[in-house]
């Protein structure tokens, strides 16, 4: 597949790709690719968690990727979101309340379908995943 994008997502969202429990992955901005695509994976660095694998920490790295081959917009609103009892939303592990608050009450996002996760048995470091600058600089001139 030559279309590619590289996420950062959380590491407790990661843990849930790799086990086949979340299938939507949610978006404020949905990439500028059409499906089908390529996600890799970065494990977000997170403080507070702390995503593990035979001991080895994998926070910091890209551990694996995934095929998108559907992405659907998504938007829940609410007069009084305080009111609401969340519901879970099948596939995103989140609540219709936590995707509210991502995103912001009736402000429409987008659900990246998951399919075929794959898990590396030895994390890359995102080094691998810099393009080259032309001008051996790392810099936002380039994209």
């Amino acid at each position: 597949m030559s279309k590619a994008v590289l996420m950062s997502i959380k590491p407790q969202f990661c843990e849930m790709i790799f086990r086949g429990e979340k299938t939507i992955e949610i978006r404020k901005r949905a990439p500028k690719l059409k499906p089908p695509f390529k996600v890799y994976v970065y494990c977000t660095n997170d403080p507070y968690r702390t995503l593990m694998d035979g001991g080895r920490p994998l926070n910091g790295f890209v551990i694996g990727e995934f095929v998108c081959r559907e992405i659907s917009p998504i938007c829940f609103e609410a007069s009084d979101p305080a009111q609401l009892k969340p519901l879970s939303v099948p596939g995103t592990g989140l609540t219709d309340v936590e995707i509210m608050d991502y995103l912001g009450n009736g402000v429409p996002g987008y659900g990246l379908h998951i399919s075929r996760p794959r898990f590396y048995l030895k994390p890359k470091g995102l080094s691998r995943f810099i393009r080259p600058c032309p001008k051996d600089l790392i810099c936002e001139e380039c994209e």
